[in-house]
């Protein structure tokens, strides 16, 4: 297997289950009035009308809202090409710590083991190391990689970094690292009060099924905590905003078919310091077939959203595709109290249910599906609306973003030329109720190609 494969398992983090599906690139403050606008360069910002601000930050790939609407939290992907640049980044520790683990991978490809093995037990550090085996190790890491060499001597690594920012004018003011490592952050959901950041990172050897819950205070006067390990990749606040909801495999649950249950824990105090504490006991486990995706979404009446695949046993062949359905968990002060309700009647739905994402005044649930369909749940009555059907083929769309009650952004087919090739295949769309307004009408094409990519 080439060197491709086995050194950039961090960098392809969530490829296999995302390749061809959505990312959150146009995201809307809680107020409504401005959206991060995630491009391949970085951060723009746009109004409420759709206006475009400048470049804000290089390199952000994901961000998050606090709930003043003036404060972010941000992603950042940072590449680099040297092990002293690397070391001077992470610290001394860190860096021996590659070096380490570099020089028993150079050990074993010379005793004969694959590469594809190898890199994967290196799993995020596997560039890393390689940096370190390049500029310590040139002639010996050539001579195993003979005519692969060349896929190899050039690749940078990838730092990634958490930060806190603040709008201030046209100006984003970057706060201190509250995370700086080799694993991407896959996820980040800021405590409702703006002080603390639950994010989720890939964890190894498997970080592009595996993840980890970390937490850490907003201003970085302490360095981040793990909450759980082996969870999928979307938790969230529960209802209280002192406790976090999330899926997590069940233990001795083995990689070819992975049991999980979910969880509720504590991880904050009154005070709303960080405080972890075990796991919720007020309701019955909920069992299910864990997939790396899998999403949680709190509502503020206490009920907790899912999705997940129902599977019945035995099966013939032609019966194992699968069908994610949406599940409503209910809070009881006693565990036979709660209850677990499927929200979905059978139709033309994805069968992957893991974009969704609530209202919020909590009355509706969006769902993405592929080729820019979208749904709308209503929870009070279990209508289920159509929104769009046009087949959209771009290989990385934005996922459809609640702007606020009954309003969203998605991405639509943009209207043809008559006599002509369209600049632009895909268009921004506010729909507010049956209304739609083309928000990136003025967006220039070169900005277009920057976002749907």
């Amino acid at each position: 297997m080439k060197p491709r494969t086995w050194i950039v398992p961090a960098a392809t983090l969530l490829a296999v289950f995302l390749a061809g599906c959505l990312e959150e690139r146009l995201i809307w403050s809680p107020d409504g009035s401005r959206a991060a606008v995630i491009t391949k360069e970085g951060l723009y910002l746009c109004d409420g009308d759709g206006n475009l601000s400048g470049l804000m930050e290089h390199g952000v790939y994901l961000a998050a809202w606090n709930g003043d609407s003036s404060h972010l939290v941000l992603a950042r992907a940072q590449e680099v090409r040297d092990s002293a640049s690397l070391g001077a980044a992470l610290g001394k520790g860190r860096a021996d710590a590659i070096a380490a683990e570099a020089e028993v991978m150079l050990r074993q490809l010379q005793a004969g083991r694959s590469a594809d093995e190898v890199g994967k037990e290196a799993g995020s550090d596997a560039i890393a190391e390689v940096l370190y085996l390049r500029e310590h190790h040139t002639d010996a890491l050539h001579s195993l990689l003979g005519k692969d060499w060349d896929e190899i001597k050039d690749m940078p690594a990838t730092l990634y970094s958490l930060v806190s920012a603040t709008i201030a004018g046209d100006k984003v003011v970057l706060g201190p690292s509250i995370y700086l490592e080799l694993a991407k952050i896959a996820d980040i959901r800021p405590s409702p009060s703006g002080k603390v950041v639950a994010f989720v990172t890939g964890m190894d050897p498997n970080p592009d099924k595996d993840y980890r819950i970390l937490l850490a205070p907003a201003d970085a006067s302490q360095p981040p905590v793990t909450v759980a390990e082996h969870t999928t990749a979307y938790p969230d606040w529960d209802a209280g905003g002192l406790g976090l909801a999330f899926l997590q495999a069940s233990e001795g649950s083995s990689n070819e078919l992975r049991l999980g249950t979910l969880v509720q824990r504590t991880v904050l105090d009154a005070d709303g310091r960080i405080h972890i504490g075990p796991r919720a006991q007020d309701r019955e486990p909920v069992g299910l077939v864990l997939q790396p995706l899998n999403r949680v979404r709190c509502l503020a009446d206490g009920r907790i959203l899912f999705n997940a695949s129902e599977f019945h046993l035995p099966m013939l062949k032609q019966d194992k595709k699968a069908q994610e359905q949406l599940f409503a968990l209910s809070p009881g002060a006693k565990p036979a109290d709660s209850s677990l309700v499927a929200l979905l009647k059978p139709g033309d739905l994805p069968g992957m249910l893991s974009f969704f994402e609530v209202s919020p005044d909590g009355r509706q649930v969006l769902i993405d599906g592929d080729g820019g369909k979208i749904w709308i749940l209503t929870l009070g009555t279990g209508e289920v609306e159509f929104v769009s059907g046009a087949a959209i083929k771009e290989s990385n769309l934005f996922a459809a973003e609640w702007r606020g009650p009954g309003e969203f952004t998605y991405a639509r087919r943009a209207p043809q030329k008559t006599g002509s090739a369209s600049p632009r295949n895909v268009d921004v769309v506010l729909r507010r109720g049956k209304t739609e307004t083309v928000l990136s009408q003025h967006w220039p094409d070169s900005m277009m190609g920057q976002f749907i990519y």
